[in-house]
């Protein structure tokens, strides 16, 4: 179905419609290091109050606070110090810089030197127990202990090139990455080690398995990776930022973060199927992230940097808040991704007449929320009582109350203005524009609204991630003017499957002088 939009009379003009990508803003607070500006390269909890953190110049310090304080520790020397593992709040393993591999028995106490029978840079460790752990670094090393360290052997790997992180989930079953995309995969504790396929030649820096199956990696350009069949298939994720990001860590199968480059920290609380960017208050480059629950997590970077969060969780995550109009009636429409604990919805109001400004907040309505939700939920709100008769500035926005009656504003709000006009039709656009479709997420409909300036050859497509033609929504010749398709996932095919989709608009006036072509984004969540 189109829908032309020229010829409606102009009594409201939206000004902010199709936001995405909405949640409360989770908290990140700068605590202290033991030892200045030295380089901080990793950090590992073991519970909300005791962890470790390792970086340059030998330099391991440790919490039993939360990170109120933090004491450093004595170390055999001077090496720098890239990955930590501990496998209780006693035993611990830190390595680096020519092939350095210290460990500790009693929290840290007294740490001592192993021999590592290497002597290049390595970059990460894991452990799953006191006993079995493996690190790897630079030309493809991959060393391995089943004696807690007492002894370390070299294992065989299909490659040469420098591998940046390694995650076991038990004693057998391991996942390596690193330079230009390579991801190593072991089922017999590293015995034999297999390169796997994945859609990336970035440099992966991060990588953390939920479980055998279900696990993520990260790198260069945002890259966010995921594999639900132990790394038969890896999917490349949407990713909000396009920096490098250096480590990622996940809680549960929902919940996890990633952090790199300026201070970057970017969380999801539905296994990656959306990201949220994070204001960590640093612009200093991260290099290690660790949580004891889905709350509780410390980040870790250059110059000192220590960044810690208590509330990263997102109890509802909104991904869409629209204002529409519908006669005299303004519509308020918005979409979850999950929920924790929703109580509801309070819809706020301000009401300010043409030329002034009014800061206060009038509550006018309220929905009851769904209480725990992993799958999208919708909204909507009827808004008719406002004073028609006057020329006023109308703004939203929406208290989300939790079940145990604490409760966090959005921090966007939805803008209208309603300035009467004695237009009776809407001005012709004057620059070709392609909105965000809404709603988005969506399943299995959406909206995608367009407007043209003038006469034109317009082409709207949609692709799938690979870059296969999925449909062609409009390819035709347009008056100037503003319009809406519908895109229905469902009536494609069989009708597609969960993910992302890219739809992308194309045109040119009839006179040949103009040229209009961008793309967006759209997940499609069943």
């Amino acid at each position: 179905m189109r829908l032309f939009l020229q010829n409606l009379r102009l009594t409201f003009c939206i000004l902010l419609i199709g936001i995405t990508n909405i949640s409360f803003a989770q908290t990140w607070n700068g605590q202290t290091s033991n030892y200045g500006v030295i380089a901080l390269n990793d950090v590992a909890f073991i519970n909300a109050n005791t962890g470790y953190i390792v970086g340059n110049s030998g330099t391991i310090q440790k919490t039993t606070n939360g990170g109120t304080s933090w004491s450093g520790q004595t170390t055999p020397g001077t090496a720098t110090l890239h990955s930590v593992s501990f496998t209780d709040a006693n035993t611990g393993t830190a390595i680096g810089a020519s092939g350095t591999v210290y460990r500790t028995t009693n929290g840290g106490s007294t740490w001592s030197s192993q021999t590592s029978g290497v002597s290049i840079l390595l970059l990460g460790v894991s452990f799953t127990d006191a006993n079995n752990g493996t690190a790897v670094g630079q030309s493809g090393t991959v060393i391995r202990t089943t004696n807690g360290g007492s002894s370390w052997s070299t294992q065989s790997t299909p490659i040469s090139t420098w591998l940046s992180d390694v995650h076991f989930t038990d004693a057998n079953t391991g996942t390596a990455v690193g330079e230009g995309g390579k991801i190593l995969r072991t089922t017999n504790g590293g015995s034999t080690w297999t390169e796997q396929t994945n859609p990336t030649s970035e440099w992966l820096q991060g990588v953390y398995f939920v479980d055998a199956n279900t696990g993520y990696a990260v790198g260069g350009s945002g890259r966010i990776l995921k594999t639900t069949n132990g790394g038969t298939t890896w999917t490349a994720q949407t990713s909000p930022v396009s920096v490098w990001l250096q480590a990622v860590y996940f809680v549960d199968a929902s919940g996890g973060a990633a952090v790199g480059e300026s201070g970057t920290i970017i969380t999801t609380s539905n296994g990656g199927t959306t990201w949220t960017t994070n204001t960590s208050g640093t612009s200093n480059w991260l290099y290690g992230a660790s949580f004891s629950d889905a709350n509780t997590g410390t980040a870790v970077g250059l110059s000192g940097t220590i960044r810690r969060t208590t509330n990263a969780s997102l109890p509802v995550e909104l991904t869409s808040f629209t204002a529409m109009l519908n006669g005299d009636t303004v519509e308020l429409s918005w979409e979850t991704a999950t929920e924790v604990n929703n109580y509801g919805f309070e819809i706020e109001r301000q009401q300010s007449e043409s030329g002034t400004q009014n800061t206060e907040w009038e509550t006018i309505g309220f929905v009851q929320g769904h209480g725990n939700s992993n799958s999208p939920k919708s909204y909507g709100y009827l808004d008719e009582d406002y004073d028609k008769d006057q020329e006023l500035r109308l703004k939203y926005r929406l208290k989300q109350i939790d079940t145990d009656g604490s409760y966090e504003y959005y921090i966007t709000t939805a803008d209208v203005s309603n300035t009467i006009t004695d237009v009776e039709e809407e001005a012709l656009p004057t620059e070709y524009s392609l909105s965000q479709n809404y709603p988005n997420p969506f399943n299995p409909e959406t909206r995608i609204r367009y407007s043209i300036p003038f006469e034109s050859r317009v082409s709207i497509t949609v692709y799938n991630t690979v870059g296969q033609l999925v449909e062609v929504l409009e390819n035709n010749v347009q008056n100037a003017g503003t319009y809406e398709l519908n895109f229905d996932a469902s009536s494609v095919g069989g009708g597609l499957s969960s993910g992302v989709y890219i739809y992308r608009m194309d045109a040119e006036s009839i006179d040949g002088t103009d040229l209009f072509s961008k793309i967006n984004k759209m997940l499609l969540v069943k």
